[in-house]
């Protein structure tokens, strides 16, 4: 908890920062190869409602991280298309997350 602009130290503290890298993940253009027309049509619509369409792009090529958020909201987007299996991003990152 913070007071007169002091923090106290540990989780309490609204600016705590876990020290602990997280899995960060980049881009998803493999997914397609995987997926039926019509599951991939799905998959990118739910996606782009989510991020925006320039944003989509950014996040499938690689451009753009996704945090551990973010994929998840990425895999969601997966079942909901009706894909069972599970698909791995193109590359992960372990990065220290000082923002969310």
């Amino acid at each position: 908890m913070c007071f007169q602009g002091h923090c106290s130290k540990g989780k309490d503290c609204k600016f705590y920062r876990d020290a602990v890298p997280a899995r960060y993940a980049k881009g998803f253009t493999n997914f397609q190869k995987k997926m039926f027309p019509e599951q991939y049509r799905d998959f990118m619509s739910t996606l782009i409602v989510h991020f925006g369409r320039s944003a989509y792009f950014e996040h499938r090529n690689g451009d753009t991280i996704l945090s551990p958020a973010e994929q998840e909201v990425v895999l969601n987007a997966l079942h909901k298309a009706g894909v069972k299996e599970d698909f791995h991003f193109d590359k992960y990152l372990d990065l220290y997350n000082w923002f969310d």
